[in-house]
């Protein structure tokens, strides 16, 4: 998987930070996310796995995004939300930080696709986080229409980095970017690929770069 690495950080670096680039190209693939951040805040989890169409969970198997609190047992001191996969009998199998995670799903081979397994992939960074956990917050800005916009807004930087995802083809890989908010890190645009492999995906991170430095200072 990672023979290309260095043929698709070239292409990313094709597409990268332009001020010529349209804005926000992506139309559908930005809103859904948005969509998504908003289902997030507002606890609908039923809502955000029924708006990733392009995913579809085998026969037997089902999943569920299950809040850390929501847990049988969980770390009082740092834990996450994960998204879990479930057999029949309800038992869990896997969960998005595993490997074998994405052999319970079947990802149409698109680039809607491709988004949203990236998608999945990302959004333990704004479920629930529990106490020290809140290091790996993230407020992903998907365009200048985006609620996190506003975050560069306050910091003086809003118009002076392109922040709209970026998402080009290379046969069976989509190289996809999206920027983010971090309290610890600051803006940063980070880099995956999504490779459609023998009737399954593979969503790796390439590399990412902060765009402008910050830190809250505040310790957990």
């Amino acid at each position: 998987m990672k023979r290309y690495f260095f043929y698709l950080l070239l292409c990313l670096g094709m597409i990268g930070c332009s001020s010529n680039m349209p804005t926000e190209p992506y139309e559908d693939e930005i809103e859904l996310a948005i969509q998504i951040v908003q289902l997030v805040e507002g606890e609908n989890y039923n809502e955000v796995i029924a708006l990733l169409d392009k995913i579809v969970v085998k026969d037997n198997y089902s999943m569920k995004i299950v809040p850390y609190y929501d847990k049988d047992t969980f770390d009082m001191f740092a834990d996450t939300s994960p998204i879990v996969i479930y057999n029949e009998q309800g038992e869990w199998l896997s969960t998005n930080f595993e490997d074998d995670f994405w052999n319970y799903l079947q990802v149409e081979n698109s680039q809607m696709g491709a988004w949203q397994a990236y998608l999945l992939s990302q959004m333990w960074h704004y479920l629930p986080l529990q106490w020290h956990a809140n290091y790996s917050y993230r407020d992903y800005i998907y365009s200048q229409s985006s609620k996190s916009y506003d975050i560069l807004r306050e910091h003086f930087i809003a118009g002076k980095h392109q922040v709209a995802p970026q998402i080009t083809q290379e046969g069976d890989k989509f190289l996809i970017s999206a920027c983010y908010w971090s309290e610890f890190e600051g803006l940063v645009r980070e880099h995956y690929v999504v490779t459609f492999e023998n009737d399954r995906v593979y969503v790796e991170e390439l590399d990412a770069n902060i765009l402008y430095e910050y830190d809250c200072g505040i310790q957990f």
